[in-house]
């Protein structure tokens, strides 16, 4: 099992293009991908209500960490988001429109539709590896065996099958794996 630290201090904000938010990049692969990624994670602040960016070919899914938001999508039923909910799948194709309620700050994993496929757990003790790629995103401090974790700070593990990574706090592990899948384009929220 191999690990890397990535820190939330290193990442760089970077402003959406209509003023109403930010993203920080927690991973990605290719590594340096743009937006031809085939998946990524990053955290995000929402401060004003506005349409989300569409990402064709790509499927969604989106933990609120903080706040709470209203998400519209055309001819669909909207969905209210807060920490007490799960993770909200989603086509990251449809129109959304997010309705900000109290600012937000959420975790967003997308992956490629036919790619690689993507799980989030919330855990608070060891964590079973998978043999993909699995990230770790602390939202609490805590521990990882002898690593110190800041709130937002990540672990990205890659080939731990069968393998247990020590962690006493509160995160979500994010599971990559390289299974291949068709997307189904339904709205869909998950259990914790």
């Amino acid at each position: 099992m191999r690990a890397a630290f990535l820190p939330a201090l290193a990442r760089t904000a970077v402003a959406w293009k209509d003023g109403g938010g930010t993203t920080q990049e927690i991973a990605v692969h290719p590594q340096g991908a743009g937006f031809d990624f085939d998946w990524r994670v990053s955290v995000a602040t929402v401060n004003a209500s506005g349409a989300f960016s569409t990402f064709p070919g790509v499927d969604r899914q989106l933990v609120v960490l903080e706040g709470a938001m209203r998400l519209s999508f055309d001819g669909r039923p909207s969905v209210e988001l807060d920490p007490s909910c799960g993770p909200f799948a989603f086509p990251g194709d449809l129109a959304c429109r997010a309705e900000v309620i109290e600012p937000v700050q959420d975790l967003n994993v997308m992956v490629r539709r036919g790619g690689p496929t993507a799980t989030l757990h919330r855990v608070a003790t060891d964590i079973a590896l998978s043999d993909g790629v699995d990230l770790l995103v602390a939202l609490t401090a805590g521990f990882a065996g002898d690593i110190r974790l800041k709130r937002l700070d990540a672990l990205r593990f890659e080939d731990g099958r069968g393998e247990t990574a020590p962690f006493a706090g509160d995160g979500w592990q994010v599971v990559i794996s390289a299974a291949t899948h068709r997307g189904t384009g339904v709205l869909q929220r998950n259990k914790r």
